[in-house]
């Protein structure tokens, strides 16, 4: 959803110059990413020599993304849409991860982005597990706390995160359920359980149920909001429905 997808609505004062507030920013409910991109625009040099210069863009954008964190914490900035629409942010009202998106023709084998401590969670991916995930997941939030779940993990080579998110998949599906009331639900309710990372895509189960949420999504996202809402409203409710457990793929009942 571009509703989702946000950047800056205009350069945030420095001193006497201007920073810009991150390549991207991703917001969904109370968690956002700081997604800073960089792509190798020349040749593809030697294995060793592309290892240091993903070293050094990776250490670049991770202090680029602290930094943008910090600025809105400071001060609220005025963010712009996927759809062109100006939300206030105050990095105050979010969990934030950095996110180091690298778009690159031929990354070398084995590659691991390493970088300082940037005081919150911080991840780093190619631009191909960037598209896995939402094709995977099909959810922004489904796709931010996935974030959140691998960056709490020991790094692994860039380009094999699809293999991590299998082996979750994999993990959730062998958890027992956990004990919920059914009695919240009525006489007669049943416990169904599903894992919290779907195996095959969301939304390939048989039903219809994911293709619904989206044109919820967007009958929301397309109306026309009265003189007593505003855009920060329309995106709150946004995010709770990209939350709903609509399929295997959204189930949190683990």
């Amino acid at each position: 959803m571009p509703d989702f997808v946000f950047q800056q609505a205009a350069h945030a004062a420095k001193g006497s110059g201007r920073r810009e507030l991150g390549d991207r920013l991703l917001l969904a409910g109370g968690r956002g990413a700081v997604v800073q991109v960089k792509a190798r625009t020349i040749k593809p040099k030697p294995d060793d020599q592309e290892a240091a210069w993903i070293q050094k863009v990776a250490a670049k954008a991770m202090s680029q993304a602290k930094g943008t964190v910090r600025q809105l914490r400071m001060v609220p900035a005025d963010m712009v849409n996927g759809r062109g629409r100006k939300l206030s942010v105050d990095g105050n009202a979010y969990e934030w991860i950095a996110v180091f998106l690298l778009d690159h023709p031929r990354v070398p084998d084995n590659a691991v982005a390493t970088w300082q401590p940037v005081g919150m969670p911080a991840i780093a991916l190619t631009r191909r597990d960037w598209d896995f995930l939402f094709d995977q997941l099909r959810a922004t939030t489904a796709v931010l706390d996935y974030l959140f779940r691998a960056a709490a993990e020991p790094a692994i080579p860039l380009g094999e995160e699809p293999v991590r998110y299998h082996e979750f998949a994999a993990a959730d599906a062998a958890e027992p359920p956990a004990d919920i009331n059914t009695e919240l639900v009525g006489p007669g309710g049943r416990l169904f359980s599903a894992p919290q990372l779907p195996q095959a895509p969301a939304g390939t189960d048989g039903t219809n149920a994911h293709l619904m949420i989206r044109i919820m999504l967007e009958d929301i996202a397309l109306s026309p909001l009265s003189e007593t809402l505003t855009e920060g409203n329309r995106f709150t409710v946004l995010s709770d429905l990209d939350r709903l457990p609509v399929d295997c793929g959204h189930t949190r009942n683990r």
